[in-house]
């Protein structure tokens, strides 16, 4: 892969991250700043696209033999799921904030799964196995919502980085950007009307996606054993 291309990739996920940092501390009325926030979203989805279509778009999935394996994917995703419909913690406030995150988990998606599965881990897979690839990803994925971190908030950066495993895992071996898309999209959907059930704190709710996280490693060794 052409460096110039990463750094111009680099530096577009860099300068959106400041702008949507600022946007986050700055504008105190949260519905305008999601409102801003989801401008700058789509103002960076066209060069995205743009580059992974032309740079990074695999021409053919990765072979899948072992379709009687499919249930451990889907419990695994039923697991990740598991975490914002039982959380109590993180609350996003009134219907119409909740609808507005709603929407905006479309966007997020796209953009969020745009630069890190299909260019990022794309690239990253290219050159190391696929553990490294999903892992370094996801920790690069977690750095991005460093919001967490000013905010302290440890557990939520936990379940970013594992709920980043599962998909990832799911992409290295489908190569479906549209269907990470939509599990990312689902996901936030799901989160944005926290809390749901909401009768488990962080603290235990975050052992759901810890076993989705096993869930989908035991699917990829039987994945990579049947080939």
């Amino acid at each position: 892969m052409n460096k110039k291309i990463w750094i111009i990739l680099i530096l577009l996920e860099v300068f959106y991250i400041i702008i949507s940092t600022y946007i986050a501390l700055n504008i105190k009325d949260v519905l305008s700043g999601e409102i801003w926030r989801n401008i700058a979203r789509i103002i960076f989805i066209p060069p995205y696209l743009y580059f992974y279509l032309k740079y990074f778009k695999k021409d053919k999935a990765t072979e899948i033999s072992g379709l009687k394996f499919y249930p451990l994917l889907i419990i695994s995703i039923v697991f990740i799921l598991l975490y914002p419909l039982t959380v109590k913690d993180e609350p996003f406030g009134d219907f119409l904030l909740k609808m507005v995150f709603a929407v905006t988990s479309i966007i997020v998606g796209i953009r969020e799964e745009l630069f890190y599965r299909g260019m990022l881990q794309n690239s990253l897979s290219e050159k190391m196995n696929r553990f490294y690839s999903v892992f370094i990803t996801s920790i690069f994925f977690t750095i991005f919502h460093f919001i967490y971190i000013i905010r302290f908030n440890p557990i939520v950066l936990i379940e970013i980085f594992l709920v980043s495993v599962v998909i990832g895992f799911i992409y290295y071996h489908l190569r479906s950007l549209i269907l990470v898309i939509a599990i990312h999209t689902i996901y936030d959907v799901v989160f944005s009307y926290v809390p749901i059930f909401g009768f488990l704190k962080q603290v235990y709710a975050i052992n759901f996606v810890v076993a989705g996280v096993l869930t989908i490693l035991i699917w990829s060794n039987l994945q990579t054993k049947v080939k």
